[in-house]
């Protein structure tokens, strides 16, 4: 399959990865019973001369769907809604002000992050701390303001049902599983999600690891090593899934560990594509360059 520049790419052209692209709803395609049979049979392939006994999976994306919106819209939708508390609306500090400041922000506390093994990584808390020193917010807002984005998130995403109920057979089978994230958000944030999602989260999941905490990430490939380090789980028993190639498949692969590409449907990505066309247009109306917000 041809990549259009943000279309998933079918890289290893299996049955698996081409279904998941081309269906619209994919909530309904992880229920259907085609993606369980492409799904247990890909597992049996890999799993052929050893045994299943660990899984790691991605969260953005796999666990957890985002709708069509773009990072840029989300973090503007976040801003206007931090834009209406309490301490905003006495200072008179706009939606733009904050979105700004957010831009600002993620740049300023990424670059002055340390680096962990040469890799760096955001961190939501840093972020907010920023925030409020550009916007002239006492430090106690923090919290709230975290709590505004991660009842944001909760609004705007969508549990993988279908991929929860095999995680949660796994477990009943004695697999260990583990959730990895590469995001700003810390691992507490993050299991603060899923347990609204999922009820029974804490009796399946044993630990959910996000770069924000560790610096290093699935992108280096740094956390895989890790892991295997901290959990001692061989590779041959491992198998890690999630919707990005790189991080997923091939920097899985790189250590040693079994891995199955799950890509965002086209249709999600055609949709995040004319949402960040529409908010570019925005912004440019408003004489800010997409560069500046890149």
């Amino acid at each position: 399959m041809s990549n259009s520049g943000f279309l998933s790419e079918v890289i290893d052209n299996n049955d698996l990865e081409w279904y998941l692209t081309i269906e619209e709803d994919r909530g309904l395609a992880y229920d259907s019973k085609v993606f369980i049979d492409k799904f247990e049979s890909r597992v049996s392939d890999l799993f052929s001369k050893s045994k299943l006994k660990y899984v790691s999976v991605d969260v953005f994306d796999t666990i957890l769907f985002r709708n069509g919106k773009s990072e840029i819209r989300r973090f503007y939708e976040i801003a206007d809604l931090i834009s209406s508390s309490e301490i905003c609306v006495n200072k008179k500090i706009t939606t733009l002000d904050i979105f700004m400041a957010r831009i600002d922000s993620t740049k300023v506390t990424y670059r002055a992050s340390n680096t962990i093994d040469g890799c760096r990584e955001g961190s939501l808390i840093d972020i907010y701390q920023q925030i409020c020193f550009i916007l002239g917010i006492e430090q106690k807002y923090i919290d709230e303001f975290i709590d505004i984005e991660i009842r944001y998130e909760i609004d705007n995403l969508k549990a993988n049902f279908g991929l929860w109920e095999i995680l949660k057979n796994y477990k009943n089978n004695g697999v260990k599983i583990v959730f990895l994230s590469d995001m700003y958000m810390h691992g507490k944030h993050i299991k603060k999600i899923l347990n609204h999602f999922f009820f029974d989260f804490d009796n399946v999941v044993i630990k959910v690891v996000s770069s924000a905490d560790e610096v290093i990430s699935k992108h280096s490939g740094k956390i895989y090593k890790k892991l295997k380090s901290d959990f001692k789980w061989p590779s041959k028993n491992w198998l890690h899934l999630g919707d990005n190639h790189h991080s997923d498949v091939v920097q899985a692969k790189r250590n040693g560990i079994n891995s199955i590409h799950l890509p965002i449907n086209n249709q999600t990505l055609i949709e995040q594509e004319e949402c960040r066309n529409r908010f570019y247009t925005f912004f440019k109306s408003k004489s800010i360059s997409n560069g500046y917000l890149i």
